[in-house]
């Protein structure tokens, strides 16, 4: 990985679940191993993480050996590639469509059993909704993943890169992984279930 320098970060809140109690996925974070600085965010699906100076919080010395220990995994490579051809595999990212909501016929308030009109619960009082699409899958020797969220991850980087699998044994969680100059990313697999799916295979 190359000399950390501090720059825009700010994008990576996007990879974080601010919902989450969980200090690894709440907010981005800053960690430093081996006299490198780097810069993480994850929302326990997918995970971002880049040699870089940052103002993000240091976490626990616990958290810190958690995330390390997602990153030092045994990795098996698959290809050396590009992320143009990891694109193509992954396509675009979804954006969602706002629908009326189904359930308070968009009005944003439903009569309750009490003869009483309240806030819809399922919008929010908005009276419209986001339409969620079919989960595109893709395989990477034959291991299911959602391909809109390595979209995401796509959108961010360019260049070479290589593209790695960590296949999950006894219970555990099998684990993409793309890695370039300075940065690697994480993504996690879909359960088992998914594996019978229609999808395209990278390489």
């Amino acid at each position: 990985m190359e000399t950390a320098t501090k720059t825009d970060l700010s994008w990576m809140a996007e990879f974080c679940d601010k919902e989450s109690h969980f200090e690894m996925l709440a907010a981005p974070l800053r960690l430093e191993r081996d006299g490198k600085v780097f810069a993480w965010a994850s929302d326990g699906r997918t995970a971002v993480m880049l040699e870089s100076e940052s103002d993000f919080k240091v976490p626990s010395a616990i958290t810190a050996k958690k995330i390390f220990g997602l990153i030092d995994r045994e990795f098996k490579l698959v290809a050396q590639s590009t992320f143009d051809k990891v694109k193509e595999w992954s396509g675009e990212q979804y954006k969602p469509t706002i629908v009326e909501c189904h359930h308070c016929i968009g009005d944003g308030e439903h009569e309750c059993h009490c003869g009483y009109e309240h806030e819809c619960g399922f919008c929010g009082g908005e009276g419209t909704v986001e339409e969620l699409p079919e989960r595109r899958h893709g395989f990477v020797e034959k291991v299911p993943f959602d391909r809109d969220l390595t979209a995401k991850i796509v959108q961010r980087f360019s260049g070479p890169c290589d593209v790695l699998l960590h296949a999950g044994n006894k219970g555990g969680t099998s684990m993409l992984m793309l890695r370039g100059a300075g940065w690697i990313a994480l993504q996690a697999a879909l359960d088992g279930s998914q594996a019978d799916k229609p999808g395209p295979t990278f390489p």
